[in-house]
């Protein structure tokens, strides 16, 4: 009930606030035996019933304020979200006076910064777990598996050091930082928690020591802090299997050159035999193709020194390429 609309229209102004005051008193006074909870809330007197529904109303637009400022957040994460009471009911709203003076209750302010932050934090929670979803698929599963195919490479331990300093390299220059900048692209990194990690995450990286084991405490604590989860057997398999489609698909291409030709399937033939996926160049392909030779039957070990020397040159034959293709997707499942 608006009290304003029931005083008569000549009411003095400088009586306005009195006599409202009165009337409220009266008003709750006739009405609390039927509905206690009924209260005067400045030029209003409204029951229990309208009261709580106001308040839903205002919880509501408190949480869809806070879903649209999110959604601002997606080109300027960097950005701060927090309730802005002056803007969160639309102004041809019927109740607009009844809601902005119900806003203005202190305990009715902190329940709508409540609503507002509960749904942000939502919001971060499922981004945190998108994040995490790309981060375990892209570098925890990929780098799990090139530290077991590296492992697995026990048979030369100078080639072992080499391929660590490699891929050491390649996962601080290239893979966490095409990584991260594809969480960016996507708006995964809106989470205050997130931002706050990865900006510490790529610090660290840059004045941890350049090897292999430096590099990869630093990504298990981001991963830690950043609440990434433990990754199980099977996913680790199942990346394996990803990583060699990759190579073998790579393969089939006519275009891919004669060195690369080789050294993927080298590359394969390792991932085939042992754990893991090694990571290298081609100028490893040499000294990875004697590893291959020693857990191989010795016709194949002939065939790739005869590629070896072939791809060298650039010079492979069609059939050639084909056998090779061959050999490599003889694993296939």
């Amino acid at each position: 009930m608006d009290l304003v609309r029931v005083l008569p229209a000549d009411t003095p102004p400088f009586l306005l606030d009195r006599t409202l005051e009165a009337l409220a008193d009266k008003v709750v006074h006739t009405h609390s035996k039927t509905d206690p909870g009924v209260r005067a809330i400045e030029k209003f007197v409204i029951t229990t019933a309208k009261y709580d529904s106001a308040r839903v109303t205002l919880f509501s637009a408190a949480r869809t304020q806070a879903k649209d400022q999110w959604e601002a957040l997606k080109p300027s994460p960097e950005l701060d979200p927090k309730l802005q009471q002056s803007t969160l009911l639309p102004l041809d709203d019927p109740d607009a006076a009844l809601l902005d003076a119900i806003a203005t209750q202190k305990d009715t302010e902190r329940d709508m910064a409540a609503a507002f932050c509960a749904q942000i934090a939502e919001l971060e929670e499922a981004n945190e777990a998108e994040f995490a979803a790309l981060w375990t698929d892209k570098v925890v599963l990929r780098i799990r598996n090139y530290a077991d195919g590296l492992a697995s490479v026990d048979e030369d331990a100078k080639l072992r050091d080499q391929l660590a300093d490699l891929l050491a390299n390649h996962v601080r220059t290239e893979l966490l930082p095409d990584q991260i900048g594809k969480a960016r692209g996507q708006s995964l990194l809106r989470s205050r928690r997130t931002r706050k990690n990865v900006s510490r995450f790529e610090a660290a990286l840059k004045s941890c020591k350049p090897d292999l084991t430096s590099v990869l405490s630093s990504l298990d604590k981001f991963a830690k802090k950043q609440g990434v989860p433990e990754v199980s057997v099977e996913q680790v398999e199942g990346a394996k299997d990803a990583l060699m489609l990759e190579m073998w698909r790579r393969m089939e291409k006519p275009k891919t050159d004669a060195p690369l030709l080789f050294l993927l399937l080298v590359l394969l033939l390792l991932a085939r035999e042992g754990p893991g996926a090694v990571y290298a160049t081609g100028k490893f392909a040499p000294k990875l193709m004697k590893v291959v030779k020693g857990r191989v039957e010795s016709e194949v070990g002939e065939k790739l020194e005869r590629w070896k020397e072939s791809a060298k040159k650039g010079v492979l034959m069609a059939e050639e390429r084909r056998e090779m293709v061959r050999l490599a997707e003889a694993g296939k499942e």
